[in-house]
């Protein structure tokens, strides 16, 4: 049943997802859409001259999932905590969508949109430049680190992202197959807000977040997802095949270039994720590196799933401090030898 719905999304083509801004965020951010081939869409919670954080979303999903109400908000959290917060929706994403509707792959994300993104944040003046991203968000990171020599980052967060795809689970190797043969853009969102609608937390949307952890399920499914690519997928497809996460039509991994990495690099990964279980994560060893796993050994309520990582009940008490922590990890690990 759940390999015959999903692959049903996949193979079904897409509608536009709804233009949406959660009534918190009306009047307070401030626009921009980057031009040319970038053309991703920034949401800034201005703080001028403050240290600024760049929030990057996954596959399938839109800047939403760092914001969607006051209390499930990541970038809310860390505009509060004084941080100048960057909400991204990728190109094909969000209200990203006009440009390159077909998608971009995971190398071009990295390679073409984040550092415009970059360039465009730095020019707004902050005095140190900081990175999360949630699942697709956190490979693209990788891709970025691996490609660029002088990443002008000064700590990064990586929320539920694999790097490591052997041993797939049933949702990753279904989305793979029908990666395969799906169209270059699919019908995610209806069928998301149709799933919202019969059965939230049904056994596939249980694939996706652990449904004692996450009481917005009916909203996240309506708002958070977007189109989902063949472009991206393709990539992670190709990677599956070998195991690792990879340059697109190559059979490096991304996570043994990056094993000297100095960056301060936090990995949070949950303990009930099925995409990103913590082994998925944890070959990423570098000396800036830290892994932490959101469970109950940790002091968190519930087993964190994929979604709650950014929209758990008690992500502003259990997930944000660690964010936070991570996010100031540069002179311990500026010390190192």
């Amino acid at each position: 049943m759940i390999r015959a719905l999903l692959l049903a999304a996949l193979l079904t083509a897409c509608h536009e997802e709804p233009a949406w801004q959660p009534d918190h965020a009306v009047g307070r951010t401030e626009a921009t859409v980057l031009p040319h081939a970038e053309g991703a869409w920034l949401e800034r919670y201005p703080r001028p001259g403050a240290p600024a954080v760049v929030l990057v979303h996954g596959v399938s999903s839109n800047r939403h999932f760092f914001d969607l109400d006051p209390e499930h908000s990541l970038a809310l959290g860390l505009f509060d905590a004084g941080y100048d917060v960057w909400l991204v929706d990728l190109p094909g994403h969000g209200l990203a969508q006009t440009v390159h509707p077909h998608g971009l792959t995971i190398d071009e994300h990295a390679t073409r949109v984040l550092p415009a993104v970059f360039a465009h944040v730095r020019a707004a003046g902050p005095i140190s430049l900081h990175y999360v991203g949630h699942s697709m968000g956190g490979m693209i990171l990788a891709a970025y680190l691996a490609h660029t020599a002088d990443h002008g980052l000064d700590s990064a967060v990586m929320l539920g992202s694999p790097l490591d795809f052997t041993l797939l689970d049933e949702l990753t190797r279904t989305a793979l197959d029908g990666g395969r043969l799906a169209p270059r853009r699919t019908a995610t969102p209806a069928w998301a807000r149709l799933l919202a609608d019969i059965a939230p937390h049904g056994d596939l949307a249980s694939l996706l977040y652990n449904p004692d952890n996450l009481s917005v399920s009916r909203q996240t499914l309506r708002s958070v997802v977007s189109p989902l690519h063949k472009a991206e997928l393709r990539q992670i497809q190709r990677r599956g095949d070998i195991g690792w996460f990879g340059p697109d039509g190559g059979d490096v991994a991304y996570i043994h270039q990056l094993q000297h990495l100095q960056l301060p690099l936090t990995l949070i990964a949950g303990r009930a994720d099925v995409i990103a279980p913590p082994w998925r994560l944890s070959p990423l060893q570098c000396p800036g590196c830290e892994l932490w796993v959101a469970g109950p050994e940790n002091g968190t309520r519930q087993p964190y799933g994929h979604l709650d990582l950014g929209l758990g009940d008690h992500m502003k008490e259990e997930i944000l401090p660690v964010i936070l922590r991570g996010l100031r990890r540069r002179q311990a690990v500026a010390a190192l030898p």
